[in-house]
């Protein structure tokens, strides 16, 4: 059992780590290509982020849990990170700040998600 929770923990470490990078990737390419926009695809970069650190958490802590008690938490998770994402695009709203960055590096950073995922699993297969 023990195993398996080190094993989880440095997948979770592993995808954040490469999930960080692409975000550094991203906001270099931000600033190379739109200048006026770079604070938000900064600040998307740092929500999405943010959002993976939750999702990586709710699947480390679901995984120790039973069925019940995983389900209710990741209902949970789900709903804070809908909050996050909400509170962050009305500020910048309301400040009349472009968010168009945040939308982009956020689905950028989650296709990198994806990508990683699948990269964690193919490698577990061929273990």
């Amino acid at each position: 059992m023990e195993i398996q929770n080190k094993e989880r923990w440095a997948h979770c470490k592993q995808i954040f780590l490469r999930q960080c990078a692409v975000a550094f990737v991203i906001c270099i390419l931000a600033m190379l290509i739109q200048k006026e926009l770079l604070y938000s695809w900064i600040i998307g970069c740092i929500v999405a982020v943010l959002d993976t650190t939750l999702i990586l958490r709710g699947i480390y802590k679901g995984m120790q849990k039973n069925m019940e008690a995983s389900i209710a938490y990741m209902h949970k998770t789900m709903y804070v990170r809908f909050s996050l994402v909400t509170i962050i695009v009305l500020v910048m709203l309301k400040l009349k700040l472009s968010v168009l960055g945040i939308f982009l590096s956020f689905l950028l950073l989650h296709i990198f998600l994806v990508v990683n995922l699948i990269i964690i699993t193919n490698q577990n297969k061929t273990n």
